[in-house]
């Protein structure tokens, strides 16, 4: 029976030593070298605690986990890319510094034991690096030897589509001093400041390098000795791909998470290049990721970690929004009324369930990149602006109905922009009662996902009206929910993704046009602030209610608009009277004045700063039954 998992304890030496035929492998779908100094930083202040600890005992580096391909001479890292290829830098650093201590030291009878030392490490450090056998290895550096047995090939092959610096280890492995590696590693082009110039993986190895030389040899015998030795993770081999990345999702450490799209995007990469299509695949994939990172610069798609470079945009949401149009698809290829409403995840859907549509890579992309383009086109819509500010899910049921009629909407002469603003205020009216009461039921019910599964499965129908879809909304609107019960929970709601939609329906409503662009909630009775009493009174509120009436009118939505951060940070918790004329300690005028939201502009129009106006709670009362009658009309379509 073949081997199906194989763990064991390794140090840093036994780790990294692989034999002849060996390689490690960085992954189609793996992320970039992203380690940055803080990281570095912490590995070598914890080897020189593991110097000092007395106790003898071994340091603990995590878990690493492999797939084994090919026989077993690729090693794919799955888990551990980071901190093996950190490990790769330092030792490079730790030879440099190895051999010009050896060369500089004096072959005397009290040195001989630390020359011996270093020279062992030196070997220690070529036969992990370059796989070079102990007779090929010359007892002192030698440049011609030295760079003969470096130019050889490593032990390291970054296959990542999305690193854009995957030769840069071979750059800094085989020069054989600094000054060399320096003037053949990658420099970004206008790169101002010094550091900026360089890769993450040369700023890397030149901190180690820098640290390094400040060794003398004897610390500099017992730092090498310690990591390699002394030094020790866990390295799990796997020869199942499914099992490797099950394993790291439950282990993962210190690496960067691997997202269910990097995984689909190793298998589809794969299958172009045994289909040789691989440049079609290459060009199509740069500009879907193009297209994605200005969608989440432009705040259509929301970050999650630091690691959702420019090079690397997360797949992840539009992988599954494609993944929803196809079970719609399946549903009506299946003459099904409606679809199991429960969402598998992305790979178990497309490897496992469906690896048939993972057999189309160019078909699967060209896909991807049609959903791209639906956001492109929508995103010029304020109304989607609005709607992003609701539940995250019901992103992934949007392209599913623009992406049939894209050649339609894409047409610059196509004036009828009314039918795309109808269905994105459908789904806007259903978030917002989600929003407004989630009483209702879960997103996870039959009247919100539910629902909308149903209607997808009509939306990829070519035959159904956007207009007869819309009548299904206001009918299952009216027969779950109550007009009445609904104003009343606008009225007293704290949600800012209301404030949002009270602002656009209100522009809506006075023929306003304005750019929803990154705005801040501004409370038009400040929070807190060092004038909170006088505030309170001028509101009508009780000085000593302990916070309790101020509370509950603070965050009511009569008492909230949308303003430009900068003009809300200048006005901190001024006066109403204040806020209107922007004359803030007599600092620029940045007031409601200055704004391009209609609320605010409005509320410089009703009052008159010279009557010397006051925000009270019975006005908040008024502001937040008028916002409650304008958002239950438009979600009751009145």
């Amino acid at each position: 029976m073949s081997k199906s998992i194989e763990p064991q304890l390794c140090t840093i030496e036994s780790y990294l030593k692989l034999d002849k035929e060996s390689t490690f492998l960085i992954p189609e779908y793996q992320r970039p070298y992203v380690w940055e100094r803080e990281q570095c930083e912490k590995l070598w202040q914890d080897i020189n605690e593991q110097i000092d600890n007395e106790n003898n005992s071994s340091y603990f580096f995590g878990t690493i986990i492999i797939n084994c391909n090919n026989q077993n001479k690729e090693l794919a890292l799955i888990d551990g890319q980071q901190r093996t290829t950190t490990f790769i830098l330092l030792l490079k650093a730790l030879l440099l510094k190895i051999n010009e201590s050896i060369s500089n030291s004096k072959e005397d009878q009290e040195s001989e034991s630390l020359l011996n030392g270093l020279k062992e490490r030196r070997k220690t450090i070529l036969s992990i690096l370059y796989k070079a056998e102990a007779e090929d290895i010359s007892l002192k550096p030698s440049e011609e030897k030295d760079r003969k047995i470096q130019e050889k090939q490593s032990i390291y092959k970054n296959q990542s589509n999305t690193d854009f610096f995957k030769d840069e280890i071979d750059n800094i492995l085989k020069p054989t001093s600094f000054d060399e590696i320096k003037k053949i590693v990658y420099k970004k082009p206008k790169a101002k400041k010094e550091e900026s110039k360089y890769s993450r993986y040369f700023i890397n190895f030149k901190y180690f390098w820098e640290k390094a030389k400040d060794l003398e040899a004897p610390a500099l015998n017992v730092f090498t000795k310690t990591l390699t030795n002394k030094c020790q993770l866990i390295q799990i081999k796997s020869w199942d791909f499914e099992q490797a990345v099950n394993m790291f999702n439950t282990l993962n450490g210190d690496g960067v998470p691997l997202r269910d799209s990097d995984i689909i995007f190793g298998k589809l990469y794969s299958k172009a290049q045994s289909q040789k299509q691989l440049d079609e695949f290459s060009n199509i994939w740069l500009s879907n990721k193009n297209k994605l990172s200005d969608l989440y610069k432009n705040g259509i798609f929301k970050f999650k970690s630091k690691y959702h470079l420019d090079e690397n945009p997360d797949f992840d949401p539009v992988f599954t929004q494609y993944m929803y149009y196809l079970r719609a698809h399946e549903a009506l290829r299946d003459n099904k009324e409606t679809v199991d409403t429960s969402s598998p995840g992305l790979r178990t859907f497309f490897c496992n369930s469906n690896n048939k549509y993972i057999d189309e890579p160019i078909v699967f992309i060209n896909k991807i990149n049609t959903i791209l383009d639906v956001w492109n086109r929508l995103s010029n819509f304020n109304i989607l602006k609005v709607l992003l500010n609701f539940n995250s899910n019901l992103l992934y049921f949007i392209p599913s109905f623009f992406i049939e009629k894209l050649s339609i909407i894409n047409n610059t002469n196509y004036e009828n922009d009314s039918e795309i603003k109808l269905f994105l205020s459908q789904l806007l009216r259903l978030f917002a009662l989600y929003e407004i009461d989630k009483r209702g039921g879960t997103y996870s019910s039959s009247i919100f996902r539910g629902f909308l599964f149903r209607k997808i499965i009509k939306f990829v129908n070519n035959k159904v009206s956007a207009l007869d879809v819309c009548q299904e909304f206001d009918k299952q609107i009216s027969s779950t929910w109550k007009i009445d019960e609904v104003k009343e929970l606008i009225m007293y709601s704290d949600s800012d993704a209301l404030v949002f939609l009270n602002e656009y329906l209100f522009a809506e409503e006075t023929n306003y046009e304005f750019d929803i662009s990154k705005p801040d909630i501004e409370h038009i009775m400040p929070k807190s602030g060092r004038n909170n009493n006088f505030i309170k009174k001028d509101a009508n509120i009780a000085v000593n209610d302990n916070n309790v009436e101020f509370e509950s009118y603070l965050n009511r939505i009569g008492n909230k608009i949308l303003l430009e951060l900068e003009i809300n940070r200048s006005l901190g918790n001024s006066w109403f009277k204040s806020k209107l004329t922007g004359k803030v300690n007599d600092k620029k005028n940045l007031g409601y004045r200055g704004s391009i939201y209609p609320l605010a502009r409005h509320l410089v129009k009703t009052f008159d700063p010279d009557q010397n106006p006051l925000w009270t709670k019975e006005q908040i009362d008024e502001y937040s039954k008028k916002a409650g009658e304008r958002i239950s009309k438009f979600i009751f379509n009145i």
